[in-house]
């Protein structure tokens, strides 16, 4: 079935789709993007179902050996022999899918055109901006995109304190929009006034939060009672996002034109970083294993330890 791999791979990130929508919104910018043809998608498609196939096997024969292991560790006296020869084994399907798995994004480039390959460069580059992102984010210069940062999360929306602000590296913003320490102090303070009082309503966002707990542990239920704090929960998330936005804008009118320039060159680098996000779960860019999790082991990423990406995490060892 084609794209089998992407669906599993999908369907494991919580991004619940049919194939009937495999290529809706996820992919609705990379298609277009790189220009793919019907056949080309197909073959990268394929080369994934193909990798998932034969790894199934190699698993299932991990699996077996996992039981005789355990077999041969309740035997007495122990076998040192029998142990090894099957840790062996493990061990060499372990190496035999990261060494294939590796092939698959070369592999899936090749099926690009010389054009195509060039506008990869372009998608990694954007990706490796996002650092500079967050940092602009953090001082308020755009407002943050939810759900992005744990400030978004809903009632009670657990604001962060203002504390640790001044802590967070601020050096990559600084150079690429050109920020004299002087500015950059300001953006704090605006920053860290605007987060004491979103942390204020934070506070009476749970409060009411506790009231809704309590309403809603009464036999019979009071529909007004209910209703009159979900409206203000309501209306506290849509304060604290209309405050945020009115931070950024404020900020903004502090830059230059030519800092303005740069930030909306890095806002259209962070639209091609979403567009690199949907190369590599099709496949067309080798996966960051020290970042974002965007592809499941299933689409053959292998890299970094301690990482989604790592080997050992899919070929558990005895």
């Amino acid at each position: 079935m084609r794209g089998l791999a992407l669906f599993l791979a999908l369907s494991a990130l919580g991004w619940g789709q049919t194939l009937s929508g495999l290529f809706g919104p996820q992919f609705e910018r990379i298609i277009p993007y790189l220009g793919l043809t019907e056949a080309q998608l197909d073959q990268i498609l394929q080369r994934g179902d193909d990798l998932l196939i034969w790894e199934m096997g190699r698993q299932e024969r991990v699996y077996d050996l996992q039981t005789e292991i355990a077999a041969e560790k309740a035997r007495s006296p122990l076998d040192p022999m029998a142990l090894g020869v099957r840790c062996v084994e493990i061990e060499t399907i372990r190496r035999e899918i990261a060494a294939r798995r590796a092939t698959l994004v070369p592999g899936n480039v090749v099926l690009l055109t010389e054009e195509q390959r060039g506008k990869l460069a372009p998608l990694e580059a954007a990706m490796r901006l996002r650092g500079t992102w967050a940092e602009v984010e953090q001082l308020g210069l755009v407002a943050t995109k939810c759900p992005a940062m744990i400030q978004c999360i809903p009632a009670p929306y657990r604001i962060p304190r203002p504390i640790a602000l001044d802590s967070l590296p601020v050096q990559a913003a600084k150079d690429y929009l050109g920020l004299t320490d002087s500015l950059i102090g300001t953006l704090r303070e605006q920053r860290r006034a605007f987060w004491n009082w979103a942390a204020q309503r934070d506070e009476r966002a749970g409060e009411v939060e506790k009231e809704i707990a309590v309403e809603t542990a009464r036999s019979p239920l009071d529909p007004m009672a209910l209703g009159v704090r979900y409206v203000e929960v309501e209306m506290i998330r849509r304060e604290i996002a209309e405050r945020e936005k009115g931070l950024a804008a404020s900020n903004l009118g502090l830059l230059t034109e030519a800092q303005r320039g740069r930030l909306a060159e890095l806002e259209r680098q962070m639209t091609l970083a979403e567009i690199g996000d949907e190369a590599r779960v099709l496949q067309v860019l080798a996966p960051d294993c020290t970042a974002r999790d965007f592809a499941s082991l299933l689409l053959g990423q292998v890299g970094g330890t301690g990482s989604g990406c790592e080997t050992y995490s899919f070929v558990a060892l005895p």
